[in-house]
């Protein structure tokens, strides 16, 4: 009878429909893993970016940035800035290397960008960091 036809086929959309979110978020979240394992592998590879990620991932830029803020809550390049942060803070802690080796091994090519960077985001050059820990 048409009734049950159109009663199964509406339940057949709505599993359908309820089925590609499921998949979509599985997707997202598998796509987010992939984004963090390759910015914490290449942070500091010379030119790594966004667009490096997007391509790796096989994502557009947008949809890409879309998934990774919706877990992350910030940009994916304000993570890459922070995460080199971070390992430039861990390495100054941990080790004797030069400002100029750390700057080096966290992505950075100029040593004054470095310190420019490191400061605005901790109110201290590395060097006062070192000297005060």
């Amino acid at each position: 009878n048409w009734d049950g036809i159109v009663e199964r086929m509406g339940t057949l959309f709505e599993n359908m429909v309820n089925l590609s979110k499921y998949n979509s978020e599985e997707y997202n979240k598998e796509k987010y893993e992939q984004m963090l394992t390759l910015i914490h592998e290449h942070y500091c590879d010379d030119g790594f970016c966004r667009d490096t990620i997007a391509e790796e991932v096989k994502m557009s830029i947008k949809s890409m940035e879309q998934v990774f803020k919706r877990r992350e809550n910030k940009s994916i390049t304000n993570y890459i800035f922070e995460y080199r942060m971070a390992k430039a803070k861990m390495l100054l802690d941990e080790t004797d290397l030069s400002i100029k080796e750390v700057a080096e091994k966290v992505g950075y090519s100029n040593v004054s960008h470095f310190i420019q960077n490191f400061k605005k985001t901790y109110t201290i050059t590395p060097d006062k960091y070192r000297k005060n820990r």
